[in-house]
């Protein structure tokens, strides 16, 4: 019973540094296991993140004229009480702990929300494992186009994806866990002769069915991608003579049927 309840508090006394860790990972794009093979290196930084949260915040508690053996005051009773007074001590001690335990907790998670914040707009790129890859999430109105080169290859052609990028992921070693394209093409990389040739780019539905679909999105599996060329164009803004243009456009497309 005695490990039981000691687990129990060590679990405790490391969840903020596991909210630290949860709100650092919300906005990365690293694949995370269920279940993974080797836990003593996210124990380990748990356990350093948590120890200096708990250190700022006794500090910051100490700022604001609490004193810590206040806080343990109820368990060193040694004079006879009865039981309602031993547990009302005992339920302002679980209060005052669940407080402190939700309060740093959520403050650790903030904290780690904003430092990936300012990791992935690039005030603290340097602190990214794999910093390019960063510039692919846009936070504009721009948007990227990439072109994929699979391994996929017969008749002397390689098969290539053409489309807007959507979702992606990474392995820790950053190489492509999967990406995923909306509005895709597909075309081939011919290598007879003396240079690659690209061919003409297909539709991956034929026109009939494409006027009917609302949106299509194409995964492609990491193991399959070769290459890959990302193309940023943006951000979009409107005018009129786009916008003229349009319309123009829609006119006469209708006017054609």
């Amino acid at each position: 019973m005695g490990i039981a309840w000691s687990t129990i508090l060590v679990l405790l006394a490391l969840l903020p540094g596991v909210a630290f860790f949860v709100g650092l990972s919300v906005r990365d794009r690293y694949n995370r296991e269920l279940i993974r093979t080797s836990v003593a290196g996210d124990i380990a930084a748990a356990m350093f993140a948590a120890t200096f949260i708990h250190l700022a915040a006794l500090l910051l508690l100490r700022c604001c004229g609490f004193q810590p053996w206040q806080f343990f005051y109820p368990l060193l009773l040694v004079e006879p009480a009865s039981t309602v007074v031993i547990l009302w001590n005992l339920t302002s001690l679980f209060i005052a702990a669940a407080t402190y335990i939700l309060a740093t907790s959520m403050a650790s998670f903030l904290a780690g929300g904003l430092l990936a914040i300012l990791i992935s707009n690039g005030t603290l790129r340097s602190l990214a494992k794999h910093k390019w890859v960063h510039d692919l999430s846009t936070s504009d109105k721009s948007f990227v186009t990439v072109y994929i080169m699979t391994k996929t290859i017969e008749n002397n052609r390689c098969l290539m994806y053409k489309g807007r990028l959507v979702e992606y992921y990474l392995r820790p070693d950053g190489f492509f866990s999967h990406v995923v394209l909306k509005n895709c093409s597909k075309f081939f990389m011919s290598f007879d002769g003396e240079e690659p040739k690209l061919t003409k780019q297909f539709s991956l539905f034929d026109e009939t069915r494409r006027a009917s679909i609302e949106w299509d999105y194409l995964s492609i599996d990491g193991a399959n991608i070769a290459n890959a060329l990302f193309d940023k164009t943006g951000p979009l803004v409107p005018s009129a003579e786009g916008e003229k243009a349009l319309n123009d456009a829609i006119a006469q497309a209708r006017a054609a049927a």
